[in-house]
């Protein structure tokens, strides 16, 4: 953690904390209401039973289940909201945890200086070799506040992580990714990689933009996703499904917290138990009149009901997985404010350098599937070797039959690097 941002990496951890607590405050209100709910309804009905009542109040009771479900439903909606905002905070704290130098950009023709730098893209952390002024000088040049600056230009911005950002990270900010010197021991050295220079342009468009790129399914596929989900849920919540499944790939993804599975298990369990007393009375009340004159009433109370339904399955089931690794998680706004926080940098003459695990484990393949075709190419291997390079290069899994082979090309590289 840099010096310079200190002070806002703490300001921050207070306002995550806060959200934390706001969160927790406002299940408690959903569990109340359902509470409230069920003794009101209760009490009606033991009413009606009682032979000195003429009054039937099992209408007034499926009123009161019915606002207890648009109550939970609001409620829920706020908690939504703040999930999204505990995963912006903590994104960028993510970013912040992740940058670990500043550079002076200096120069008599900065422009020109820019290009050059941009063309050896050096990422062995030797960038401040380029830079006049001392590295521990403007390290602790003072403190950098930029969140509500970068929230403020992602918000009309009011785009996903995209080609076109790629493009724009590519070519209109400056600065490095870190990687430890220890990798240079392999047998493949930086320079003699096959687009070196073009390494991180790579990472973004083969790792980071399919993963958190924008997605328009139709109605009736967020419906079926939805209770899919709805069912994992119940039986198996590691199986959930991810509508952009086909694009996680997992040796990239890191879920966040999973209060936000938690705190929705409990939320769909309450709006099933107000569903089964709903329909328990619903029947009772309904069940005779209904054959003969539907009631306006009854039509009223489904069609809201049908409502409140619909914007679980739809929303909170449906992109519940996307809070944990999709759009909307907390590695998906790390790098939505990484062009953002690089440009409010650059326009202050710091070029900055972040330690990116997943770059670290891209830049690793890369050198794997390097090691794999200039030694493992030959008739007996070529099969796997395709299928392998193939696999790292995209940023797949390795499927079981290509593990044996990754093996043996890690155990090549590691005694070249003892020798």
């Amino acid at each position: 953690m840099l010096k310079s941002n200190l002070k806002e990496y703490e300001y921050l951890e207070k306002e995550v904390a806060e959200i934390k607590s706001c969160i927790t405050r406002y299940i408690g209100y959903i569990v109340s209401t359902f509470a409230i709910v069920i003794f009101i309804g209760e009490y009606m009905i033991s009413q009606t039973d009682k032979p000195e009542y003429v009054v039937d109040f099992r209408p007034f009771s499926l009123t009161i289940i019915l606002a207890g479900l648009v109550v939970i439903t609001l409620l829920f909606e706020i908690i939504w909201y703040k999930f999204k905002s505990h995963n912006r905070h903590v994104g960028y704290l993510q970013l912040l945890s992740q940058e670990i130098s500043h550079h002076k950009i200096v120069g008599k023709a900065p422009t020109q200086y820019d290009l050059n730098d941009s063309e050896q893209k050096l990422f062995n952390g030797v960038y401040y070799v380029y830079c006049t002024d001392s590295l521990e000088k403007c390290r602790n040049s003072g403190e950098i506040h930029g969140f509500k600056l970068i929230m403020s230009r992602y918000n009309n911005a009011g785009s996903l992580i995209s080609k076109k950002e790629v493009e724009k990270i590519s070519k209109s900010v400056r600065f490095t990714f870190y990687i430890s010197k220890n990798y240079f021991k392999s047998v493949i050295e930086p320079n003699k990689i096959a687009d070196n220079k073009k390494l991180d342009v790579n990472f973004f468009e083969k790792i980071t933009e399919p993963q958190f790129n924008a997605s328009n399914e139709m109605y009736w596929t967020r419906f079926k996703l939805g209770l899919i989900n709805l069912f994992c849920y119940l039986f198996n919540r590691d199986k959930a499904f991810s509508h952009r499944a086909q694009k996680l790939y997992k040796n990239y993804i890191n879920v966040g917290w999973l209060y936000p599975r938690k705190l929705l298990q409990i939320a769909v369990l309450i709006i099933a138990g107000l569903l089964v007393f709903f329909f328990w009375v619903f029947f009772q009340y309904f069940s005779i009149k209904w054959a003969s004159s539907p009631s306006i009433t009854a039509i009223l109370h489904l069609f809201i009901l049908s409502i409140v339904l619909n914007r679980w399955i739809t929303k909170y089931l449906y992109q519940h997985q996307d809070m944990l690794c999709g759009v909307g998680s907390i590695d998906y706004y790390c790098w939505a404010f990484f062009y953002y926080r690089i440009e409010f940098l650059n326009s202050r003459g710091i070029c900055p350098q972040f330690y990116s695990s997943s770059f670290v484990r891209y830049y690793k393949s890369i050198v794997l599937s390097e090691v794999a075709q200039a030694h493992y190419n030959g008739d007996a291997y070529k099969d796997s070797c395709t299928s392998y390079v193939e696999c790292l290069k995209s940023g797949q899994a390795l499927t079981a039959d290509l593990l044996p082979f990754h093996e043996n090309v890690k155990s090549y590289g590691q005694s070249k690097e003892e020798t």
